[in-house]
Order: C-alpha cells, then structure tokens, then sequence
C-alpha cells in the first residue's frame, strides 16, 4: 500500500481498507485499529520472512499509538508529515500557461468554481468545465435566467460561466460523469477538436453531500454503501489514466482530502475513496512523465456556521472561498510539490486527537477548566437525573463542560458539545458504566434521558416520569436528533 522506499508497486486498491482502519476506532473507541504493511512475500519462506513474523508478533503483542506501519528490510517505518515552505506567486501561479487550455471536472462545483475564477482572473486561460447536470442551450439562457430563482441550480451555473467569461476566460461547459470513460472520451474529442491541445487536468468531480456520509452502522452491507463516493474519486481516476496516456499535458492535479488523513465521524467511505486518491497518484508517478499532484485539503466552507466532524467548529478550521484563491497560488507554485496536505490547524494536535486516539492525554488536555458556569438558557426546562443512569451520564456532562447542572432532557449539541466532545465523553462513559457504546450513539440519543433509557431500558421509571419524558423529547426526536447527525456525521467538506 504504502511507498517507502520508492521501489514498490503500489496498489492503490488495497489503500481503500484503511480508510474504515481509521475511522472504525473513532466510532467505536473501544476498538483499536492498525495497518502492518509488508513486501510481498516469496513461495518458500526464508530466515528473512521468519524475522519479518517476528516483528510483526511483536508488534501486535505491543501496539503503541502508531497507526500505520511499514516493514522494509529488517526497518519499521512510521507515517509522518512536516511542514513545507512554498512561495506564493503573484498573478498567475508558476504551473498555470497564460491562455492555457484546462479541463476541470467538477469545475462548477465550489472548490472548483474557486479555481476557475483564479485562473480566468489571471490567466485569460480557455477552461472546459464538467459537471452531470446538463445546462439548456447558450441561446435559452436569458429566458432561464428570467424564469427561475437565485437558488434554482441550473440558473446558479450560468451565472457562474458568465462570471468566468466576464473576467476572461473562455469557458466550454459539458455535461459529463466523470466516472464514465465514454462520457470523459467525449469530452476529450472536444477538447481536441476545439482547442487542439489541452495543457492540464484538475480531476475536482465529488459528491460533498451525498448519501454515503453515515456511521459505519447505517452503511448498507452492499456495494451501494460508499458507491457515489467511488465513482468520481476511483473509476474516474482510471478513466483519467487511459485518456491522458497519450496526452502531452504539464500536470494532472488531484483533489483529495485530510480525511484521509484524519478519518472523520461518518466518513469511512469519503475518507477511503481519497486514501485511494493519494495512493494512485504515488503509483502513476512512479512511471508517469506527466506530474500528477495530489493535494489534501482540509474542509471548505460554503454555507456558513456548520460543525465539522473533525474536531473545531467549520467557522475556526474551514477554509472559505475567499481564502481558496491565495492558496492556490501556493499549491500550484511549484510542480516538484507532488503531494501536499493543507491543514489550516496543527496537524500534530489533530492527529493526536483524532489518530492516537489517546483518551486519557486528550481528555487531561482538552478537559474544561476554570470556574462552574450556570446551565445556559435553553428550550426544556431542568429536570434532575432519576436514576443510577442518568445521575452518572449528568455527572459526566457537568464535569466535562464545566456546568452547575445538566438536566436529563438537555440536548448534548445544545451545552456547546463538539464531535470531539462526544468522542470525550463517550470514552469516560464507558469507563463508568462498564459498557461499550460506540460514539455515533451519543449522536442517536443526544440527550440525557435518551442516552439512558437506551444504556439501560430496564430500569423502572413511574409513569408520571414516562409521561414527562415523552412530553419533552418526543417530538424533538423526530426532528432534532435527526438533523443533528445530518449536520455532524456528514460534516462541511
């Protein structure tokens, strides 16, 4: 899986198993989860494969925080990251020709709309733009335009290719999946056939928002289950190898994410699917003349206040649109920068969060300290813990968040909870009551009460306590407890 040494044959399909390797132990902290990755071994073992047996019992006899793991010659290896230093250009980025031709799949897409506009601002560049939606003809644009509303996405699209012409470029829009070789040969055959040569390729087709973004629970035992994500990030690779074979281009750029890094509640599927990015772009490269640069980007925020499943609030870590084009101009600086990852946090704290997975450190470093806040204003009133249950699951929740009181029918998300709290606190609840719930429980019964009844149905409650109970969280559980694990299984990438 992994390249080390550089003369490995890397199989990027094998990749794809480490992104439920990383996100497996954070939905469920009481499982731990590594990846011992080794040559491929000969039909006769030797003393050499009879040492490697023995490193590897020893690993697993004494696993330590390291997730990934590579045995190359008698060497243990770790996955490491450090900081690069790049030099933002003025203008137009290094890698960009000006009236260059570039293809962009998912160019109207947010990310890639970003960088469409970076490079019609600055280059006067020709871009072929592909998207599924199929756009009416250039001649009904107006009388579309007049008919539909500022959110009709159809609309939204020809006012984004009409920005991009406004600032210069030259802008061909094609319906195409970019998982579909004879949709992409298609495009290709126009590309030819109206440009004559094309220059780059940036590979931005995805599905942020798709269905595929759900705890390991709720991801059917079937191919459908991480399909969309697939389609775009694995077959459309492939797609893009075969067509670019015999193409002369600069660079193919990849966009990936620090999911695959990071893991991410919900993103088992997301997060294998751009693992499988980063290791196809290794292998390409290792006998490709044509540069294919893969970048991890940390989220993007395009809708405002949501919560990431990575930890901070989107509002602290994402990166929004206005920042997008001063960072292309460092990514695309330098073509020698094969493979980059943007974090706009310190990765090493958020690899010991979310990676390591160490629960006493992180709890000790992370733990709300200073003086007892009062219960913050609310929509259920306070009611006080019942039972056994709900008093140690308050006790909890008081000491974790620093609060005076926390009722039984208070909503997690409400106190100020972030998915990392719920990691938290999950570990601590455990702990004290003996079980091991995965962390998207707290996520299904984000309340007091809920979290309760569920960790122990049988303890008795009197029917004045059912009613009340029913009163206060019936109807919130139908709406509230599913739009908190929309917004935070799903995330803001």
């Amino acid at each position: 899986i992994h390249e080390v040494t550089g003369e490995e044959q890397i199989n990027a399909e094998k990749s794809t198993i480490l992104g439920p390797l990383k996100v497996i132990p954070q939905e469920y902290n009481h499982l731990k989860c590594w990846n011992i990755d080794i040559p491929p071994l000969p039909d006769t073992l030797t003393w050499k494969e009879e040492e490697l047996i023995d490193q590897i019992l020893t690993e697993t006899d004494a696993a330590g925080e390291d997730q990934i793991i590579a045995y190359r010659n008698r060497r243990r290896w770790v996955q490491m990251y450090q900081p690069v230093q790049l030099n933002k250009a003025s203008g137009l980025p290094n890698m960009i020709r000006p009236k260059g031709v570039y293809l962009i799949t998912g160019g109207l897409g947010g990310i890639g709309f970003v960088l469409s506009k970076l490079l019609a601002q600055e280059g006067n560049v020709r871009l072929i733009l592909t998207g599924r939606s199929e756009l009416p003809q250039r001649s009904q644009w107006e009388s579309w335009c007049e008919k539909h509303e500022e959110d009709d996405p159809i609309k939204a699209k020809i006012l984004k290719i009409k920005e991009l012409e406004r600032l210069g470029a030259k802008v061909t829009a094609l319906q195409a999946d970019a998982g579909s070789l004879s949709d992409m040969q298609a495009v290709m055959r126009k590309v030819h056939t109206e440009f004559g040569q094309l220059n780059g390729v940036f590979h931005a087709a995805g599905l942020p928002g798709s269905s595929s973004f759900r705890a390991i629970t709720d991801i059917p035992a079937t191919i459908e289950g991480g399909e969309d994500q697939f389609q775009s990030k694995v077959r459309g690779l492939k797609v893009l190898e075969s067509l670019l074979e015999n193409e002369n281009i600069d660079f193919c750029f990849l966009f990936s994410s620090i999911s695959a890094l990071l893991g991410g509640l919900g993103f088992s599927a997301y997060s294998a699917a751009n693992i499988y990015m980063d290791a196809f772009a290794a292998r390409v490269n290792q006998r490709s003349k044509t540069p294919w640069v893969c970048v991890n980007w940390d989220a993007w925020n395009f809708w405002g206040q949501l919560e990431s499943t990575i930890g901070e609030s989107i509002a602290e870590l994402a990166i929004l649109p206005e920042e997008g084009a001063a960072l292309f101009q460092y990514v695309l600086s330098d073509i020698n920068n094969r493979h980059l990852l943007v974090s706009t946090g310190d990765l090493g704290h958020r690899m010991k969060q979310w990676i390591s997975m160490n629960a006493d450190s992180i709890a000790k470093e992370e733990k709300k300290t200073g003086a007892l806040h009062t219960r913050p204003e609310l929509n259920n009133p306070y009611v006080a813990p019942r039972n056994k249950t709900e008093q140690v699951i308050c006790g909890i929740w008081q000491d974790f968040m620093g609060l005076e009181q926390v009722g039984i029918h208070d909503n997690f998300f409400d106190l100020g909870a972030s998915s990392l709290d719920i990691v938290q606190v999950t570990n601590r609840l455990n702990k004290e009551l003996g079980t091991n719930e995965a962390v998207v429980t707290l996520f299904t019964y984000p309340s007091v009460a809920a979290l309760a009844q569920f960790i122990s149905p049988d303890q008795e409650e009197s029917e004045e306590e059912k009613e009340e109970m029913a009163a206060v969280s019936k109807g919130r559980r139908k709406t509230r407890i599913r739009n908190q694990r929309d917004k935070r299984l799903r995330g803001g990438e």
